[in-house]
């Protein structure tokens, strides 16, 4: 799992620079960076021996480097999200709930001094629903996507083993089960070989063979092998959105091996990982990038932007839609030139801890300090980008929407409300005009919901654009 937040300094004059097929212009970051410390907690050396840590930073952060590969898969010009931002890393290898939780609990500190701390969902994917097990509102959860290319090879593979022209057998990770279930069999998973069957052979499978005495193991393709943890629950639309997590080339430590197993002497300065863990550096880069260029944006300002300005993607390939991809694919340039934004104020965050149910007792755990819950709120009403509820089973529902939106784009501008129906729902917005006549006045509006009995798990979407002509929201 990874946790990013982005550190940057005050702005200097402004210059040209390319960001995603398009010259802009970006204010001057003036200061030189470099890592001053580092401190671990449960080892002797913070050295980074896996690897995990030196990717995901140098993701997020890293300088350009020409001719940067993995055994010359995707050669060329390595680049991070944003070179010139101090970067805050931190590994969290656990879950708690909020009051508990060190990410969460020091998020909410973050978020109240004007930091936007980003973190990888955690989820399983399509092995189950609810599975999310980053939830905390003021966290900006990364689900995990793929890329859109493939590596050529040109029949060069990168094998972890050496044959040394010898003949070995051959072995199905299914065939060399000993007690485990025959899913888990296929993909090797701990101490699920027999060691009799697998020991000075080639297993079939994905991992966990050469602790079992193999001599090297082979991956069907294609395959993308996407981490998770346990989840928790909440009553929000989570993840946030999603990144780039399939096939991530980027910095690797020194020390560390690529294979991962202990008896691989090689190493590498770029490494091809996959998973949550590399959505998040991506986010936290492009959260780097906005705050150029919106230095006075508030955390929750920057990612109302984010999640407003997104990449549509395709719902017929993810069933579960929002629920597995979030608002859709990051697009950081969008991002910069926003209309409307989604900005919370002081004490939302401590409503929305009121609203699902924590005491006050737990709360003053979370904040510091003597916090209270003085009125009855819900979940739904704290401000955020999409809005979200699970409607009982059976007869006519009607659930009601609280907004409000700070304009960031146009002093003098006036906002129309666009609805995209379904059919098995009725949406009123009221006001469904908004007009400004200054830059940061704020306007709020009421979304009504409304519809017949749904079956049960059913999810059902709709949206609705705030449009000026200019900017869409």
């Amino acid at each position: 799992m990874s946790l990013s937040v982005s550190l940057i300094p005050e702005s200097g004059p402004s210059r040209t620079a390319s960001a995603t097929k398009a010259l802009v212009h970006r204010p001057k970051v003036e200061g030189s960076f470099k890592l001053i410390g580092a401190r671990v907690y449960t080892t002797d050396s913070a050295r980074d021996t896996e690897g995990h840590g030196s990717h995901t930073a140098s993701t997020a952060a890293r300088n350009n480097v020409v001719n940067a590969s993995f055994y010359g898969l995707a050669e060329g010009t390595a680049r991070g999200g944003f070179h010139q931002q101090g970067l805050l890393h931190i590994k969290i290898i656990f879950v708690s709930e909020f009051y508990s939780g060190p990410v969460a609990i020091g998020a909410f500190h973050a978020a109240e001094n004007g930091i936007l701390v980003v973190q990888s969902a955690g989820n399983s994917g399509t092995l189950g629903k609810q599975t999310v097990s980053i939830v905390a509102p003021r966290i900006l959860t990364v689900a995990a996507s793929t890329i859109d290319r493939l590596f050529i090879d040109k029949g060069f593979s990168v094998n972890f083993f050496s044959l040394n022209r010898t003949k070995v057998p051959l072995v199905y990770g299914l065939q060399a089960k000993s007690y485990c279930d025959k899913s888990i069999a296929r993909v090797c998973d701990p101490g699920c070989l027999d060691t009799s069957l697998v020991k000075n052979r080639i297993v079939l499978c994905d991992k966990e063979a050469y602790n079992a005495g193999a001599l090297g193991s082979i991956t069907p393709i294609p395959w993308t092998n996407i981490s998770f943890v346990v989840p928790l629950y909440i009553k929000e639309m989570r993840p946030d959105r999603n990144a780039p997590s399939g096939d991530i080339l980027a910095a690797y430590s020194p020390v560390a091996s690529h294979s991962t197993t202990t008896t691989d002497r090689r190493r590498v300065k770029y490494n091809i990982i996959s998973g949550t863990s590399m959505s998040c550096p991506h986010v936290t880069g492009v959260v780097a990038y906005v705050k150029t260029f919106q230095p006075h944006w508030s955390p929750s300002a920057i990612r109302s932007a984010l999640l407003t300005t997104a990449f549509p993607m395709d719902p017929s390939n993810n069933p579960d839609g929002e629920f597995a991809y979030g608002s859709e694919h990051v697009n950081p340039v969008k991002a910069i030139d926003h209309g409307l934004v989604y900005d919370t104020v002081k004490g939302d965050n401590i409503r929305f801890l009121c609203s699902i149910g924590y005491v006050e007792g737990t709360i003053r755990i979370v904040t510091g300090h003597n916090s209270s819950c003085p009125e009855k709120t819900l979940p739904r009403d704290y401000t955020y980008p999409t809005l979200t509820a699970a409607i009982p089973v059976g007869g006519i529902f009607r659930v009601n929407f609280y907004r409000t939106v700070t304009n960031v784009g146009v002093a003098i501008s006036t906002y129309i409300a666009t609805i995209s129906y379904n059919s098995k729902l009725e949406i009123k917005v009221v006001s469904q005009v908004l007009s400004f006549k200054s830059l940061m006045e704020k306007k709020s509006y009421n979304v009504t919901v409304t519809g017949k009995t749904l079956k049960p798990f059913l999810m059902v979407c709709a949206s609705f654009l705030w449009s000026d002509d200019n900017h869409n929201v």
